[in-house]
């Protein structure tokens, strides 16, 4: 009696045999079919990557757009601030002039005219004619004179502009040139009570500058 076929070592050999054969022939087939999901999840990947990087790019422009925000901002405050600076300032320059010429206003409403015009004359007199302080209130007291009241006299001599000095010098140098007077006749008559009334220090001085 034959042994059934399925006992018999070739026929599992055999079979053993076409079974790796089959394996053989679909493995390419299964390494295709993995393929195109490794493909399908690398859009996938892509796609993650590009929105980060528009996330990234929204945030860096929002950032630079608050950062100029924030320049024109201070521009702002920093040109008001200024503006306001340029305001006070010009408005405490307008209170000065206001007031400066306010007080020059009072202080020429205070001064009588008689004063002011003793005080014209006396500079006058000094400038052109090189006189002494004595000199000059005498001139502007004296009923031969000006006749100016003594107070004004007085005010005309604190006011004016004069250094008694270079006065006396000058008095001296034209003594010495159109008189031809001696160093010692030029010192008496520069102190005289009847002459140029000088004091004895703006004489001296006179004296000691006769020749420069």
């Amino acid at each position: 009696m034959k042994k059934p076929i399925y006992r018999k070592a070739w026929f599992w050999l055999a079979l053993a045999g076409l079974l790796l054969v089959g394996l053989i022939a679909i493995a390419p087939e299964l390494s295709t079919r993995q393929a195109p999901d490794t493909a399908l999840n690398a859009p996938a990947d892509s796609d993650a990557t590009d929105s980060d990087a528009e996330a990234a790019a929204s945030e860096s422009a929002e950032a630079e757009s608050r950062e100029a925000a924030s320049s024109r901002e201070a521009a702002a405050s920093s040109e008001a601030a200024a503006s306001e600076s340029a305001e006070k300032a010009a408005a405490s320059s307008d209170a000065a002039a206001a007031s400066a010429a306010a007080a020059s206003k009072s202080s020429s409403a205070a001064v009588p005219v008689e004063y002011t015009n003793a005080l014209i004359t006396a500079q006058q007199y000094s400038d052109d004619m090189h006189m002494s302080k004595a000199g000059l209130f005498d001139q502007l007291t004296s009923a031969y004179g000006e006749q100016f009241s003594v107070a004004a006299g007085n005010y005309a001599i604190a006011h004016v502009k004069a250094n008694f000095a270079l006065n006396a010098l000058a008095t001296a140098k034209a003594y010495q040139t159109d008189m031809n007077m001696s160093p010692a006749a030029i010192r008496d008559q520069l102190t005289s009570s009847y002459g140029e009334k000088f004091t004895q220090a703006e004489a001296d001085y006179a004296i000691a500058h006769l020749n420069d």
